[in-house]
């Protein structure tokens, strides 16, 4: 009877006390940094698990610039790298005539967007 009353207190005083540090204090802030950017960059981030906030304009040239050094490599052929740099280049476009919208004009186009997604399934 003493073992089980004695395995009962030190269940719960191992209970209680793993809790009272596991909980957070009132007001801290967490360690982690939370990403910053715009929302295209801050699902870029919580998808890749990458903390560097990233330029996507910039990233489609660096993009643009690999697949050439691959078709110099060998690796591509020039037609491969002609197709993936047109799409590329059609990104871009669609980037940039979107950053030239007021914000009346994004929000319209990102709620048709998110409705066309929604009607696929």
């Amino acid at each position: 009877m003493k073992i089980k009353g004695l395995a009962a207190v030190a269940t719960a005083a191992a209970i209680a006390t793993s809790a009272a540090f596991a909980a957070p204090v009132h007001g801290q802030h967490s360690s982690v940094q939370k990403p910053k950017g715009s929302a295209l960059m801050v699902a870029v981030q919580e998808t890749t698990g990458c903390c560097k906030v990233q330029d996507p304009l910039k990233y489609l040239e660096e993009k643009k610039a690999h697949i050439q050094e691959q078709v110099r490599a060998g690796i591509l052929t020039q037609e491969e790298a002609d197709a993936k740099i047109a799409r590329i280049e059609e990104k871009i476009r669609d980037i940039r005539e979107f950053n030239q919208l007021s914000v009346p004009e994004k929000k319209k186009n990102c709620l048709a967007a998110t409705e066309k997604c929604w009607r696929k399934k």
